[in-house]
């Protein structure tokens, strides 16, 4: 499969330059082909509250030097487009104020400037309490179970991993109805440039340890296939168990990607940024799904204003998916408003690992430190 930030010939002819320098003269980092951002629907800017302030970020995303905007969507059966599915009420509010749809309006921007934009989609992880959208739409028991058979919704909220409910990634009901999701996005805006799935595994606790999955309908379909209930199963066959939830995860990815792929388009995920803690205990196969083709791209989610940590995480990430050119790296820019120079370095580390790109989290919290746009602008996307 052809990849849309290849820069082909361009960038051979790039290396051959830079090989016939001065003796002693070593060549420039290749470029980032991606200089990426995320921007939320809710943040504490409320950037989706108005044209103006959609207009104001791609002024700032300009001067920033972004080429790429991943644009949050859905989240928590709430929509941000025109939809006949999800809650559309943040879009029909929009749209009552400003006669546009703000995706639409989005889009419009983000091609006029040149850049790329993805519909950012949340996938399991439910917002709001016991009455949030999503319950309501698939019932009780779409909410995942931990092994004793308790639902999230029986549990105290403190307690919640993650801080918050999640659907079953193994139930065929909520598989259906978030790809539904998918290709009416994909359907509704067919200049759109992607799809970037977001909280695309299983829950952890705060000991990074994955107890879920039990849900009533993926328990059954399980049991089904392998003849005992996974709750009780001895550790010999708990490898069954687990390869089982890897493969429920995978196949929603593999459907999504095939809708995309069948229109043309990009799919890409973010991932926790431990690629170990990924593959074990969230299930998210991103070097399968990177290795295979299936998705376009990973975002690797490596937030941490400590530099070390960081280059150890992006060079295991790197290494892991064989295919640097299919990883930009996630940095937390949000953890570094009052050291932007640490903000350069990081991206400039990335620069010189290899990677794909770069993508920023977020938008809403860099407009705290609104002088940051120019400063990245001028000193880390600048010339790539």
């Amino acid at each position: 499969m052809s990849f849309i930030y290849s820069t082909g010939m361009n960038a051979i002819v790039l290396m051959a330059v830079a090989a016939l320098g001065l003796g002693g003269t070593r060549p420039a980092p290749a470029p980032l082909l991606m200089r990426g951002i995320w921007a939320e629907c809710e943040g504490v800017n409320a950037t989706f509250s108005s044209r103006a302030k959609i207009e104001e970020m791609f002024a700032r995303l300009q001067s920033a030097g972004v080429n790429t905007v991943f644009m949050q969507v859905y989240r928590g059966d709430r929509a941000w487009y025109r939809s006949a599915i999800a809650d559309a009420a943040p879009y029909r509010e929009f749209y009552a104020a400003e006669h546009i749809c703000p995706l639409r309006l989005a889009i419009d921007h983000a091609h006029a400037r040149g850049m790329k934009l993805h519909a950012w989609v949340n996938v399991y992880r439910v917002w709001g309490g016991r009455d949030a959208g999503t319950i309501r739409a698939l019932g009780r028991d779409a909410i995942t179970r931990d092994r004793r058979g308790r639902s999230m919704l029986d549990c105290p909220k403190e307690s919640l991993p993650d801080s918050g409910y999640w659907l079953d990634p193994g139930d065929p009901a909520v598989r259906a109805r978030l790809l539904r999701i998918v290709e009416e996005i994909l359907d509704r805006y067919p200049d759109i440039d992607g799809i970037h799935l977001d909280y695309v595994r299983y829950p952890f606790d705060e000991k990074g340890r994955t107890d879920f999955g039990y849900g009533r309908r993926s328990v059954a379909t399980f049991q089904k296939k392998y003849g005992f209930d996974p709750a009780a199963a001895p550790l010999l066959k708990k490898h069954l168990w687990d390869e089982w939830r890897r493969a429920q995860v995978t196949a929603f990815v593999v459907d999504a990607a095939a809708a995309a792929h069948r229109r043309g388009k990009k799919l890409s995920v973010a991932t926790v940024a431990d690629e170990a803690r990924c593959v074990r205990t969230t299930f998210q196969d991103w070097p399968r799904w990177v290795g295979e083709g299936i998705a376009d791209f990973v975002v690797p989610m490596n937030y941490s204003e400590q530099r070390t940590l960081v280059r150890k995480r992006a060079q295991a990430a790197l290494r892991a998916a064989g295919r640097p050119d299919r990883v930009a790296i996630g940095l937390g820019a949000y953890k570094m408003l009052n050291t932007p120079a640490e903000l350069v370095s990081q991206i400039q580390e990335c620069r010189a690992l290899g990677a794909m790109g770069v993508v920023l989290f977020s938008y809403d919290n860099m407009t705290r430190a609104p002088g940051l746009f120019s400063l990245v602008g001028r000193k880390a996307f600048c010339g790539t």
